[in-house]
């Protein structure tokens, strides 16, 4: 019943417009998308060279995933929401476990630990705390840039596949939104968003909260049906930016985000299924900004300092595989982390130049603890500290109005890990070097080479135990390090965005874990694997907009996200373990402003992936095997039910995902939820 009603009132909003199809266009609709259109020609970015400057003058591949994208869906973490602009994410469960996102075949960490990723998530340009994708959240934010390709230049260490960069609102206008619905499975999510200026004073702030009561139902033709245990007591996401603007250039500001996830379900895979495991995640940040500026002599500056801790605790129930005894688990893990930035640029019409500082300190403390009938053990890891001091230098300039843009940067990082009195330095000295050349108003080209790096994490190099392995440490680990090199076109002409990048990368000292005993328990040890991995690929964004082409009132716009790697090899020549050849999303966008109508019909698909068989015994004997492969399609529609001159609007939101019921998953064992709907009322003032 619930689903009929559900489908029922997607259908509905299409009800009431009759309208005909090719009236004039009101006035208000040209203004909308001469705005669009300027805002796409000027659209600004941070993330690249950390300072504003125009998307078109930046010398390396950026997308910006704007608010109003975001508001769409209303995405509750990072993860969903970029796997809906066609990369790869590998997620267990929708709330549950971690959420790896790759680019260029890099990836962030399993456990949200980011000094063990190659990709990097920022907020407002400084370290998350996490790079756990499904811990990020999405409330009170005002876009979304992610850069493709090395940054270690700008940010330091685990900068080798690309950062997301999370830019929160900040007060500007009066504005208020509220949203509240009904999804599957028990499903309810609900908003709140604030924001304003007046007196000197800005604030912005937003919460949200999703609970979901059911565990979920798998697609069409998987045998399991239900998938128990993933269901979740609530994820609560908060954001809050305030500040204060004085002698028009200064603004000292508080900004304060947190995450928390209570009582998730963490189910295992179908083969072994854990309907009592249970975990409780957080992850919360404040920050401390003074922003400020002498515009006639040309000079603007930042100091930021901020602190927060992530945090999860894991509770297991489960049956000894030998013995058929029951044992239960916890696994605690914190870390406690704080950092510092401070930066000075100078700029004038043809030369910007910007030098700062990055200091960073977190502090990890684990426990373990294992107790059954026979046995009972408890591990305990404190006080495992890397420290981070990090100095650079970012040159840009800027010749024949706008024609051409060199850009260049030097960064000197110093990394110290220690753990129960011993220590181990690490020193790392990055270049990059890039140019971006407009020939025309609607075309840029770009090309760039950069150095990365990630240093050894701090539990690789003093080894630690949990309740079932002993990883045995390496003092003598290397940076893992990368070269990489891109070039590629962007047009923005009348009806037609289209971006096209082609790039390389050679990576290595990869950092592993290789098994050594496996009997009675297992031992591995940390190696740096010889050899260079090599990664080649293009990165396509492109959209048409018919309607605009043909001077309709409304926009009709086909799209697509692709990103294929044509090598991604092991220095063996394998292909390497988890990553997909080609991720696309692509679909078609329906938007008529006087209707107050937005439909998108959107499909992901997510490529064949060769993986480790997990299922024992194996059907493939122990050997890799390929997987994945699948495409999804999803449904999102928003109608205005009412619309007052001075009190805002009214809205009705629909969704259904996985529309045709597939039978998929991110991860082999771990099935994604079969179809779903959702229906809610949103208010914007």
């Amino acid at each position: 019943m619930t689903k009929t009603l559900a489908v029922i009132a997607i259908f509905a909003l299409f009800a009431g417009n009759a309208s005909p199809a090719f009236a004039q266009e009101s006035e208000g609709a040209q203004a909308e998308k001469a705005q669009a259109k300027t805002r796409t020609l000027e659209t600004i970015v941070v993330t690249a060279g950390r300072v504003e400057e125009k998307a078109k003058n930046v010398t390396q591949s950026v997308t910006v995933i704007s608010r109003a994208e975001i508001e769409k869906n209303q995405q509750s973490d990072l993860g969903t929401l970029l796997r809906n602009q066609g990369m790869q994410v590998r997620a267990y469960a929708p709330g549950g476990s971690s959420s790896q996102l790759l680019i260029r075949g890099m990836r962030t960490s399993l456990m949200g630990d980011d000094s063990q990723g190659t990709i990097l998530i920022l907020v407002n340009g400084r370290r998350a705390g996490t790079d756990n994708v499904s811990m990020i959240p999405l409330v009170n934010v005002d876009r979304v840039e992610v850069l493709r390709g090395p940054a270690a230049v700008q940010y330091g260490s685990s900068a080798i596949g690309g950062v997301v960069n999370i830019i929160t609102r900040r007060g500007d206008k009066l504005h208020a939104a509220a949203e509240a619905g009904l999804s599957s499975w028990g499903g309810v999510r609900t908003l709140g968003e604030l924001s304003g200026s007046g007196y000197g004073f800005d604030a912005s702030g937003g919460i949200s909260w999703v609970t979901q009561n059911d565990s979920y139902r798998t697609g069409r033709g998987n045998d399991l049906h239900t998938y128990h245990n993933t269901d979740m007591n609530y994820n609560l996401a908060q954001n809050l930016n305030l500040g204060y603007t004085f002698l028009e250039e200064h603004r000292i500001g508080v900004n304060y985000q947190s995450v928390k996830q209570d009582n998730v379900g963490s189910p295992g895979d179908i083969n072994g299924l854990t309907p009592d495991d249970r975990m409780d995640r957080q992850n919360y940040s404040v920050d401390f900004t003074y922003e400020g500026g002498y515009k006639d002599a040309g000079l603007t500056w930042m100091g930021r300092y901020f602190t927060g801790e992530y945090k999860y605790d894991i509770r297991q129930s489960y049956l000894d595989y030998f013995g058929g005894y029951p044992v239960s688990a916890r696994a605690k893990d914190k870390n406690e982390y704080r950092g510092a930035q401070g930066q000075l640029t100078f700029s004038n019409k043809f030369l910007s130049l910007t030098g700062g500082v990055d200091w960073l300190k977190s502090d990890r403390s684990q426990f373990n603890r294992t107790v059954g009938p026979f046995t009972s053990t408890s591990l305990h890891n404190d006080n495992i500290i890397q420290t981070d001091l990090g100095l650079f230098a970012l040159a840009k300039l800027t010749l024949f109005d706008n024609l051409l843009i060199i850009s260049g940067g030097l960064r000197h990082d110093v990394y110290e890990s220690e753990y129960e009195g011993s220590s181990k330095h690490y020193y790392r000295t990055t270049p990059s070097v890039g140019l971006a050349v407009n020939p025309l108003d609607w075309l840029t080209l770009r090309s760039n080479y950069a150095e990365s790096f990630s240093v050894p994490h701090t539990l690789a190099v003093t080894g630690y135990s949990d309740a079932y392995s002993t990883y045995l440490g390496n003092k003598n680990l290397k940076p893992e390090k990368a070269k990489s090199w891109d070039i590629g076109a962007e047009i923005h002409h009348q009806s037609l965005h289209l971006g096209l990048s082609y790039f390389m990368t050679n990576y290595k000292d990869k950092i592993i874990s290789e098994t050594i005993s496996s009997w009675p328990s297992v031992v591995s040890q940390y190696v740096n694997l010889p050899g260079i991995s090599k990664f080649r690929g293009i990165e396509l964004d492109a959209s048409y907009d018919v309607g605009e082409l043909f001077d309709l009132p409304f926009a009709v716009k086909p799209y697509v996200n692709l990103t294929h790697l044509f090598k991604y090899d092991d220095p063996d020549g394998e292909k390497v373990m988890f990553v997909s050849a080609t991720n696309m999303t692509y679909g078609i966008n329906f938007n008529h402003p006087d209707w107050g109508l937005d439909v998108d019909l959107r499909f992901n698909y997510m490529g064949r992936q060769k993986i480790t068989e997990t299922k024992w015994p194996s059907p493939t004997n122990g050997q890799p095997k390929y997987f994945g492969g699948d495409t999804t399609a999803d449904l999102y529609v928003s109608k205005v039910i009412h619309k007052w001159d001075d009190y805002g609007t009214l809205s009705v939101k629909g969704e259904i995902r996985n529309i045709f019921d597939h039978d998929y998953a991110a991860i082999d064992y771990y099935p994604m939820p079969g179809r779903s709907f959702y229906i809610g009322l949103r208010y914007d003032y």
